[in-house]
């Protein structure tokens, strides 16, 4: 039971106090973005291929070695295998990458860890083939997936604890979505009346920060929460359109009265917008106890003159003067009064 209320109290803690501390760092850091200037290289794909007998894993290799030695500015990825994984790691470097684009025949998957990125752009592929893009511990100002008119596969995405400033989706530009853990500061999606970005399945896991308000983040309003409610609610999932219903329930209360604003904290912190099922129960168990501890130590509950007489069976155990018969006659008024 203890290790039960310690990672309890662990998840909550980190879900609401750490992600809130993380997503305000990063959104400074956001707001503080400077693009690298001219003395920094490029790397495209189609140079390193003139080269005699180059590989894939090679460019992906010397792309690694140029972030490690912080003498790459912008990254552009045409070609890949849908049969290999590749690896861009920038083994937590400050240096920052201004853009990264993948494009053209681009395919396979692509795992991206530990980078500083200005944007992160998957536009105009050419290959129909899946690409399969992992960023783990990143930090990404712009995640821009495009269309561009030519996706002949929609691209996936999968974020493992890695912060995103402003995520865009384009119309059937995404087949898969997967966030997990991190930020995601604000959205650019398109309105409920065109096409679904989304063509596959969507998941944002609770331990993923979405702000609930516009004053300390760069967060456009309610509107990108609609949109994206809107799409996922068209694909019939009610977990993630109901997650993003509650943000924008929360975001639209800057604008209302003090009263409207008393009434939807006070039914956020009781159940989420009606999001969590687990949270009106601990509320539940929490006055319990409360309601018992004042039952208990304010005396209560007083035995009748002469109970014994009147009482018969386990009842009578009730009437009794202990410290026992006392906290077992709270818990049965506080329990009875439950049901």
């Amino acid at each position: 039971m203890r290790e039960f209320l310690h990672r309890l109290i662990e998840q909550w803690m980190t879900h609401h106090f750490f992600s809130w501390v993380q997503a305000r760092q990063f959104a400074s850091w956001c707001r503080q973005y400077v693009g690298k200037g001219d003395s920094t290289i490029n790397c495209d794909f189609e140079e390193f291929f003139q080269r005699e007998n180059c590989t894939v894993e090679q460019c992906y290799g010397e792309i690694s070695q140029r972030i490690k030695e912080q003498s790459i500015n912008l990254v552009k990825i045409t070609r890949g295998n849908k049969r290999d994984n590749f690896v861009i790691d920038g083994l937590k470097t400050d240096h920052l990458i201004s853009e990264i684009q993948f494009t053209q025949d681009v395919a396979g998957t692509i795992s991206l860890k530990n980078l500083n990125i200005g944007t992160l752009q998957i536009y105009d592929r050419i290959s129909f083939d899946p690409l399969i893009i992992q960023a783990s511990e990143c930090r990404i100002r712009k995640l821009k997936i495009l269309s561009g008119g030519s996706n002949k596969n929609p691209s996936s995405v999968i974020l493992q604890n890695s912060n995103v400033g402003l995520l865009t989706v384009d119309v059937g530009a995404v087949k898969d979505l997967h966030v997990r853990g991190g930020c995601v500061l604000d959205f650019g999606c398109p309105p409920p009346d065109a096409g679904n970005p989304f063509v596959g399945s969507v998941t944002f896991e609770l331990n993923v920060f979405l702000p609930r308000q516009t004053r300390n983040y760069p967060l456009s309003g309610p509107q990108c929460y609609r949109n994206m409610r809107a799409h996922l609610r068209k694909l019939e999932n009610t977990t993630a359109a109901n997650l993003f219903h509650a943000v924008e329930l929360a975001v639209e209360r800057e604008k209302d009265s003090w009263t409207n604003r008393t009434i939807s904290r006070l039914y956020e912190w009781f159940s989420d917008f009606g999001g969590s099922i687990l949270r009106p129960f601990l509320w539940l168990v929490l006055f319990f106890c409360g309601t018992l501890l004042i039952v208990t130590n304010c005396d209560c509950v007083v035995p009748a003159f002469d109970s014994h007489e009147m009482t018969i069976g386990w009842r009578a155990f009730l009437t009794e003067e202990s410290i026992e018969a006392k906290w077992a006659a709270a818990l049965y008024i506080v329990f009875q009064s439950i049901l």
